[in-house]
């Protein structure tokens, strides 16, 4: 579905709750700001719209100064532990005035749930997932998250919308069964390539 045809699904002539899940929490100048103006194109629209503050593991973790997940999870080889030990250093030096600049930014900017980890908050008209690269592995440590899926429980007259969701073709590929059970539950999908919209169409029989 085209991005202008996944606005007018969610503009029902009403005014909705919604409830924005993205990489709101990453130390990245274009995931904070597209949630923002994500954020304020809806309310512009009349709605009453939230961020939920989802704590996505591997986000958090990866934010993390040292952490032993991290450690763990790069132990399997030298290179990739010194390189993640190499980043934590740098991370050590530039974290304190990153991290109060981007939380100083989320409070100021974005209205947001209460801190949530995969129980996320069931007062929504509907949940819009989106945009940034919620469905590529990489950015996740090469697993899918149920959260960025669509895989949560929610109430039963709610609306599930994807808006935006980039991904690469590996990723579809090696989420390929994750993505036929999750996709045909979106009420309106969006993806930001071509390419991988029509691959997800195929894979999914669902349109995007």
């Amino acid at each position: 579905m085209e991005t202008q045809g996944v606005f007018k699904k969610i503009c029902q002539d009403r005014k909705m709750r919604i409830g924005i899940i993205t990489f709101h929490r990453a130390h990245n100048y274009g995931a904070v700001l597209q949630c923002y103006a994500l954020q304020e194109t809806l309310k512009g629209m009349g709605h009453d719209v939230q961020v939920i503050d989802y704590r996505q593991p591997w986000i958090e973790d990866s934010y993390s100064l040292f952490c032993w997940n991290m450690i763990r999870r790069n132990s399997d080889s030298l290179s990739s532990l010194f390189y993640y030990l190499k980043g934590s250093l740098k991370k050590w030096m530039q974290a304190p005035r990153k991290s109060s600049d981007f939380r100083k930014f989320r409070e100021r900017f974005l209205d947001m749930s209460a801190p949530c980890d995969d129980n996320i908050p069931q007062d929504y008209d509907c949940y819009l997932i989106g945009s940034d690269q919620l469905w590529s592995l990489h950015c996740l440590g090469g697993i899918a998250d149920n959260v960025y899926m669509g895989r949560f429980e929610r109430p039963f007259e709610s609306t599930l919308v994807g808006y935006a969701i980039s991904a690469d073709m590996k990723s579809v590929m090696d989420a390929e069964e994750l993505l036929k059970e999750s996709v045909p539950a979106f009420d309106a999908l969006s993806m930001r390539e071509r390419q991988i919209a029509d691959a997800v169409a195929e894979m999914t029989g669902s349109s995007c």
